[in-house]
């Protein structure tokens, strides 16, 4: 071969070149856009979760009812004393989860109405004993045709709480710039939470406060108007200096 024809290129070699360049083109391309396309979804989902705990891992109040019905058979004298214990926990649940009125529905026209009577007097004292107040007993009769046994029913409404599902990881941690909240991030405190919680209730609106303990209140306010003074007087054994303590002295 001559040196005219070693200098002329094998066209077939120059495709081979260009086409791999363009492979190579294609690919890198395509690696910029899955890897832009990724950082913009990663950017958007990250706005998309909040950094309040309670939106991002709400807990849903729902209301229930609470249900309880009391056989009276016409041969006994009211309620036994089973019937008086469940009766107590039903009204003690009230106070303590109760939202509205104590719904109490009494059976008429059944063979039990005279033994009903009695269920119903006891019903209202062992109400009062419990601190259910007679502005919250909201009676309603209903018909009942069945023989012996025709119960008394009680209900009331209660809130319930729902938790937040958890275990749901979208994304990547290792690769997070922004350095934000994660997902999945305070939802197990927020199950614990709605599952720990001794009234749902809480969620929806704060308790009223409980009276004041005055009694401590009232003697320190009584030497005060007496202008005696009001700092706790010490005993003998309680009056030793600081420096004797640290050195194991005093004694």
């Amino acid at each position: 071969m001559d040196t005219a024809q070693a200098g002329q290129s094998n066209p077939l070699e120059i495709w081979k070149k260009a086409a791999i360049l363009v492979v190579i083109g294609t690919l890198t391309s395509g690696l910029i856009a899955c890897r832009s396309d990724r950082d913009h979804w990663h950017r958007g989902h990250h706005a998309l979760v909040s950094e309040n705990l309670e939106e991002r891992h709400p807990i849903e109040i729902s209301k229930r009812s609470v249900q309880i019905a009391l056989p009276i058979s016409s041969e006994s004298s009211g309620l036994s004393t089973n019937q008086r214990q469940r009766l107590r926990n039903y009204l003690t649940g009230y106070l303590a989860q109760g939202n509205g009125p104590l719904l109490v529905q009494a059976p008429i026209g059944s063979s039990n109405e005279d033994v009903t009577i009695q269920a119903i007097q006891t019903f209202r004292d062992i109400a009062s004993e419990t601190g259910v107040p007679k502005s919250n007993v909201n009676w309603q009769p209903y018909h009942s045709s069945s023989g012996s046994g025709a119960p008394i029913k009680l209900a009331y409404r209660a809130y319930k709480a729902h938790p937040p599902e958890c275990g749901i990881w979208p994304d990547d941690m290792a690769r997070d710039d922004e350095n934000r909240p994660y997902a999945e991030f305070g939802c197990a405190t927020q199950q614990n939470l709605a599952v720990a919680i001794e009234n749902p209730r809480d969620l929806v609106h704060p308790r009223g406060q409980t009276p004041r303990s005055s009694e401590r209140r009232s003697v320190t306010w009584d030497k005060y108007v007496k202008g005696e003074s009001v700092i706790s007087e010490q005993s003998p054994n309680e009056a030793g200096a600081i420096s004797d303590i640290a050195s194991g002295g005093g004694g």
